[in-house]
């Protein structure tokens, strides 16, 4: 009997090979016969798959600690994903929903402001790299900037103090630097940008404002612009300047001053007796080397860190930010007393200016100018001008 049994089990084991046989070979004979070009491409596929699934935002981020913790949330992100990111960091941390939330997203303010910094340090028009800060720093910046708004309504001194640091440290880097002054880059005017965006230039006396005003008028009144970068970064603080200026009703005679240099340096020749006034010291910069005619595009922000040399249209780009900014000058300021002696420089500099060389819609701003200069400042001067009261002794 046990002999019996022990065929009997052997007998069912030979079954049971045969059967794991049978289903081996049923499943050789479904797999596909793949090439050696289709197994790599099923093999890429798969590690792309997960690649993009180890890459894929997490719903909820806790608040950053340091900055280098933030910025490897960010590194290698689309600008889409950095906006997400941050999104995400102030709705999961909004002081409504934890006690202590206000403090962390306190101190992630300034994380947010240097990130702002190095996005536009790094920015180059020709950097290579789809996801690098050198391509995408002016578009991750404008994304954040909502974010910006949100957290300085949050707590407003805390980030006017945040944001005056920047300013200082700014400040300082153009004072102490050795050699002759230069033009600020890219990353101080998104700062001088942001300032007239998130506080009132309006005020007589502001602890953020009033800082940046003083920087951005010595700058003009120190720095000699001599090539692309520089005179598009001196026409972006003019343009913001007139802006801040039309709201306080300010009057700033470095401004002034450096239009004035604009139109001198685009004057091909010019009377022996009459110099530049400091910083510039004269040269042909700006004299376009013949007329061109059509519409006239902007100055771009790209241009302050662009290595070309300036163009015919660049020069008319720059005469023309600078007729539209010398026009609301003048409006601006015609009802002063001494608007004549304030505007007489310029004046005599733009009837030497070489109109069969510059562009037709150049030539008609500088004619505008000249013909507001003439009926609103000019004739009030020789009616007397309105009188004023005198004021009272504080």
């Amino acid at each position: 009997e046990e002999s019996g049994d022990e065929e009997s089990e052997d007998n069912y084991s030979d079954l049971d090979e045969d059967e794991k046989a049978t289903n081996d070979k049923e499943e050789e004979s479904t797999e596909p016969d793949m090439t050696d070009k289709e197994r790599e491409r099923y093999e890429a596929q798969t590690r792309e798959m997960i690649e993009k699934a180890t890459a894929e935002l997490p719903y909820s981020f806790s608040v950053p600690a340091s900055y280098n913790e933030f910025s490897d949330l960010t590194r290698g992100r689309s600008v889409e994903e950095v906006k997400l990111i941050v999104e995400r960091i102030l709705k999961c941390n909004h002081p409504s929903l934890a006690e202590g939330n206000k403090d962390k997203l306190s101190n992630f303010y300034p994380l947010l402001l240097q990130f702002i910094d190095d996005c536009a340090s790094a920015y180059d028009e020709d950097g290579e790299g789809e996801y690098n800060l050198d391509k995408i720093g002016l578009q991750a910046i404008e994304a954040l900037m909502p974010f910006v708004f949100e957290l300085t309504a949050m707590f407003q001194a805390h980030a006017a103090k945040c944001i005056q640091e920047v300013i200082k440290e700014k400040f300082d880097h153009f004072t102490n630097a050795s050699g002759r002054k230069q033009m600020p880059g890219l990353d101080t005017l998104i700062f001088l940008r942001l300032v007239f965006l998130l506080f009132p230039a309006s005020d007589y006396r502001h602890p953020v404002v009033t800082p940046t005003l003083t920087f951005m008028l010595s700058v003009l009144s120190k720095a000699r612009p001599t090539d692309r970068p520089s005179f598009a970064c001196g026409l972006f603080l003019a343009s913001l300047l007139t802006e801040s200026l039309h709201l306080s009703k300010r009057f700033a005679p470095e401004l002034i001053n450096f239009l004035t240099s604009i139109f001198y340096v685009a004057c091909d020749k010019l009377p022996s007796d009459m110099y530049p006034l400091p910083p510039c010291k004269g040269g042909n910069f700006l004299v376009p080397t013949k007329p061109s005619s059509g519409q006239i595009n902007k100055l771009k922000l790209s241009d302050v860190t662009s290595v070309k040399s300036m163009d015919d249209t660049f020069k008319t780009q720059c005469l023309n930010s600078a007729c539209v900014i010398t026009l609301k000058l003048v409006n601006l300021n015609a009802n002063l007393v001494s608007a004549s002696e304030i505007f007489e420089p310029l004046a005599k500099v733009l009837k030497h200016v070489n109109h069969e060389k510059i562009h037709e819609g150049v030539s008609e701003k500088i004619r505008e100018i000249e013909s507001v200069y003439t009926t609103k400042i000019e004739s009030a001067k020789k009616e007397g001008g309105a009188v004023i009261r005198p004021a009272k002794p504080v």
